[in-house]
C-alpha cells in the first residue's frame, strides 16, 4: 500500500514533471534572491554575502505550492520581519551590541508579539532579532538602526521574489507549455 502511493504520486508522469517544475522555480527564485541582494551591499564581502543568504532565506520561507499559502507566508514573514527589525533596530541604536543584550531583546519581541496574538509571526520575528543582533557583532561599524533596515528590506525582496514566482512566472509556464497538472497547484 505504502509504495502504491509513492508510485502513483511521486514516480508518476505528472509527479515528475511537477517536481521539476518545483525545483526550477526554487532554483530561480532563491539564485535571483541571493544575487539581487549580494548587489544591495557592493562594498563589503561579508555584510553582502549576509544580505544575499537573508533574502534568499525569506524567498524559501515564503514560497509554497499555491498563491494562498504563499500570500499568507508573505504577510507573515513581512509583519515577522518588521516587528524584529523594529525592536532590535531600536535596542542596537542606544546599546552596543553584547549577548546580554539579545535576553531583552528577546523577551520583548516574545511578549509583544504574544500579546497581539501574532505567534505565528513569533518565530520570523525571533529570528530577525537573531540575525540583526549577530550582525552587529560581526560588523560593529554598522549602525543598529541601518542593519535592521537593510534586513527588513532584504526580507521584502525575498518575499517579493517568491510572490512574483507563485504569480507570474508559474501562470507564464502554464499558458506557455500547458502544464495543466499545476493549475490546482498555483490557483489555490
Amino acid at each position: 500500500m505504502k509504495w502504491d502511493i509513492l508510485r502513483n504520486n511521486a514516480f508518476g508522469k505528472q509527479g515528475l514533471k511537477e517536481s521539476c517544475v518545483t525545483s526550477i522555480e526554487f532554483a530561480v527564485v532563491v539564485f535571483c534572491s541571493f544575487y539581487v541582494g549580494k548587489l544591495l551591499i557592493p562594498n563589503q564581502e561579508t555584510l553582502s554575502l549576509i544580505s544575499g543568504l537573508w533574502c534568499a532565506i525569506s524567498a524559501i520561507v515564503v514560497l509554497h505550492d499555491n498563491r494562498k499559502a504563499t500570500l499568507h507566508a508573505a504577510i507573515i514573514r513581512g509583519l515577522g520581519s518588521l516587528i524584529g527589525a523594529v525592536i532590535s533596530g531600536l535596542f542596537l541604536s542606544y546599546f552596543v551590541a553584547s549577548f546580554w543584550l539579545l535576553i531583552p531583546m528577546i523577551i520583548i519581541t516574545a511578549f509583544l508579539c504574544s500579546l497581539f496574538k501574532f505567534e505565528e509571526g513569533l518565530r520570523l520575528a525571533l529570528i530577525t532579532v537573531t540575525v540583526v543582533f549577530a550582525v552587529s557583532l560581526v560588523s560593529p561599524d554598522v549602525s543598529g538602526y541601518e542593519n535592521a533596515i537593510y534586513r527588513f528590506i532584504e526580507s521584502l525582496i525575498g518575499i517579493a521574489f517568491a510572490l512574483s514566482a507563485r504569480w507570474f512566472t508559474l501562470k507564464f509556464i502554464l499558458k506557455r507549455f500547458r502544464f495543466s497538472f499545476l493549475k490546482n497547484r498555483v490557483f489555490k
